[in-house]
């Protein structure tokens, strides 16, 4: 199944959120921000995190928005999960990234995020900077975008 294909099956599905999953969705959420911030920083985003769109400024692709709409709508919990979503599915429906502009080391920004879903999680954004795990738990995004980039919050597996 290709990650697009992965992506929207997540995303297009309702999710149960499980209190056990919490700590591993806040792990994985943390290894998100951490990914996205080294491609945000290379791509000239920093100032648009969390949540850019990394594939708008690395391809210069149309936004897979309209396609997706409805499904987005109806399963994302939060405006900030619609926008990251969004953001996933634009990465994975371009078939050809720019690797070139691929920051040193670094990996798949939303493979963090499709572990992510497949534990139920689930989020929202609170004045820009706090995200709010499963109504349960509260990061500050700042924390780890300005922190130790080179270093993997969550070891994960292609």
């Amino acid at each position: 199944m290709s990650r697009l294909a992965e992506a929207v099956d997540l995303i297009g599905s309702p999710r149960q959120v499980n209190a056990e999953n919490t700590p591993a969705c806040v792990g994985l959420m943390k290894e998100f921000l951490r990914r996205e911030a080294l491609w945000a920083n290379e791509l000239d985003l920093a100032g648009e995190v969390p949540f850019a769109d990394l594939a708008a400024r690395a391809e210069g692709g149309a936004s897979l928005e309209a396609q997706y709409q409805e499904m987005l709508d109806t399963f994302t919990y939060s405006e900030a999960e619609y926008r990251c979503c969004l953001a996933m599915l634009n990465w994975y429906g371009h078939s050809v990234l720019s690797l070139a502009v691929a920051p040193p080391g670094a990996d798949d920004p939303y493979l963090p995020l499709l572990h992510f879903f497949r534990l139920g999680g689930t989020f929202r954004r609170e004045h820009r900077v706090f995200i709010d795990i499963n109504s349960r738990e509260t990061i500050h995004s700042a924390t780890i975008q300005k922190g130790d980039l080179a270093t993997a919050i969550v070891s994960l597996d292609g």
